[in-house]
């Protein structure tokens, strides 16, 4: 079966409401969902790394059980920042590729780099991203997909809402609470396992 772990940088409950993406909103109202909670700042790399590197009895890191597509490794940077057509296309071929072979673990920046640099419409833009994912999803099995932060407040990389989006065919650990990135890594790692 194949397995996604999808991050969208910026996605917003906020925005998401307002801009009725169609695919993103009939997923709210099918599979489980939740709230990511990440306290400001929030880093890039540090919050990517949160959910990447999780070390405990049962749960390796995912990037050793994982295929990684547009992941940050050292410093915030973006590996297909070239167009958000070119990002896009690019994270759609390397996913049905490589999902065959491994779960995949794949980021979108497009939404969060544009809303910090004022550029492009909010509500085009999720449409977009709500046509991607739809291809995407369509694909595989089972899948998570979720924002570390919400949109952008300012011009600052570490300045977001505190609160991201969870959508997913597993429930989240515990119903009545928040999510921490941590615990995205953990429901992902039962995915894989079947446990």
């Amino acid at each position: 079966m194949k397995l996604i772990l999808l991050g969208i940088d910026g996605l917003s409950y906020t925005s998401f409401m307002k801009c009725t993406p169609a695919f993103l909103l009939h997923l709210f109202k099918t599979v489980h969902r939740g709230v990511v909670f990440n306290k400001r700042p929030q880093d890039h790399m540090r919050s990517w790394m949160e959910v990447l590197k999780v070390k405990n009895e049962e749960v390796r890191d995912l990037i050793e059980i994982a295929e990684l597509i547009n992941i940050p490794s050292n410093e915030y940077f973006d590996v297909m920042e070239n167009s958000t057509m070119s990002e896009l296309n690019t994270l759609v071929k390397s996913i049905s590729r490589l999902t065959w072979r491994r779960p995949a673990i794949a980021r979108i920046t497009v939404l969060d780099r544009s809303l910090h640099r004022g550029k492009g419409n909010k509500c085009q833009l999720y449409k977009l991203i709500d046509s991607v994912i739809e291809g995407i999803i369509n694909e595989v099995g089972c899948f998570i997909i979720f924002s570390p932060f919400g949109e952008p407040l300012s011009g600052s990389k570490e300045d977001h809402e505190e609160y991201g989006v969870y959508l997913s065919t597993r429930p989240r650990p515990r119903e009545r609470d928040t999510l921490k990135l941590q615990d995205i890594a953990f429901t992902f790692h039962r995915l894989i396992t079947g446990n």
